[in-house]
């Protein structure tokens, strides 16, 4: 985290007359990160009741004479290889065989022997083979007396999926990553009848449909990365040289600000008050940076040394940084 280069995004935005809040997004690494080696991952569906290949996957895609729980697998599939495409990191291959899985897909079933994996990465030139091992869906209609939208009836349909994962290398046979995820979604609609809010919701299919891609999108993210956003607390307020430094800081002149900041802590022509609120300023500014040893130094500073208050609570947040 030390290393990573933060993005500022958005400098400022005034409230009040006291203090301003920075906007910016950080980098954050994937919840599992996966060798570099990994670039070409094949997808298996392993939940059916029986193997089957080729025509079969044809034939779901296609619509034509199969279960709808079938295709909406392969949605769940569908939207774990558009987000990993969309990383820009992985190449995504499907495997147009089916695989026996657990009975009804409520647990996972053993893992794949290594000849299997060994037999589909060989076979479709991957370097790992990511299996949906558990699939089960549900969706319920609850109904209610509430108004909505002017309506006197109300129903609400809850599409809920268990999907369980593994990621299986394609050199040495490991166990990369095995998860299990439970996703539920809803869908509320009004009538003036209780059939009429029941005719209004999304069709039970179509609301399967969506969960599943989702579904998948969410576990395929577990392999990139992501970004958060980020709200600090910093001052304008004070002496002019404090004031100058926060200009600074709006236009992004880091150097510069640090420069300001910290003759002004350093010098003792300055009150408590103002070099406590550099200190602090100092201490958001090493965040935006990355460096969050000389963040949470700055931040100790302000606080114990200058006993600004908001420095404390803003210390207790970079403590739940690692460095």
């Amino acid at each position: 985290m030390k290393k990573m280069l933060w993005l500022v995004v958005l400098s400022a935005m005034l409230v009040g007359c006291r203090t301003r809040y920075m906007h910016f997004t950080v980098p954050m690494p994937p919840v599992k990160a996966l060798p570099d080696d990994i670039e070409v991952v094949v997808l298996l569906d392993r939940t059916a009741t029986t193997d089957t290949t080729g025509a079969f996957i044809e034939g779901i895609l296609t619509g034509e004479g199969f279960d709808q729980d079938d295709r909406n697998k392969q949605q769940c599939l569908l939207g774990i290889a558009d987000e990993l495409e969309q990383s820009g990191r992985f190449i995504v291959k499907r495997a147009r065989e089916v695989r026996q899985g657990s009975e009804k897909g409520q647990r996972m079933p053993e893992p794949l022997p290594e000849a299997v994996v060994d037999s589909f990465c060989r076979n479709y030139d991957a370097d790992a083979l990511l299996v949906l091992e558990q699939y089960d869906s549900d969706f319920l209609l609850t109904q209610g007396m509430r108004p909505t939208k002017g309506f006197s009836f109300y129903a609400e349909g809850v599409a809920t999926i268990n999907i369980g994962f593994r990621l299986y290398d394609g050199t040495d046979f490991k166990i990369w990553d095995e998860h299990e995820l439970n996703h539920k979604m809803r869908w509320n609609a009004g009538g003036h009848s209780i059939q009429d809010a029941i005719a209004a919701l999304l069709d039970k299919n179509e609301a399967i449909r969506q969960i599943s891609y989702e579904g998948g999108m969410l576990y395929a993210s577990r392999f990139s990365p992501s970004s958060l956003r980020i709200t600090r607390e910093y001052f304008n307020r004070g002496d002019r040289q404090v004031k100058y430094g926060a200009r600074l800081m709006e236009v992004n002149d880091w150097d510069k600000a640090i420069q300001v900041f910290t003759e002004v802590v350093e010098s003792s022509d300055y009150s408590r008050r103002n070099r406590g609120f550099a200190a602090h300023n100092l201490a958001v500014i090493y965040e935006v940076l990355g460096d969050i040893a000389q963040a949470k130094e700055w931040a100790r500073v302000a606080w114990s040394e200058f006993r600004l208050r908001q420095s404390r609570d803003y210390l207790y947040q970079l403590n739940q940084i690692a460095d």
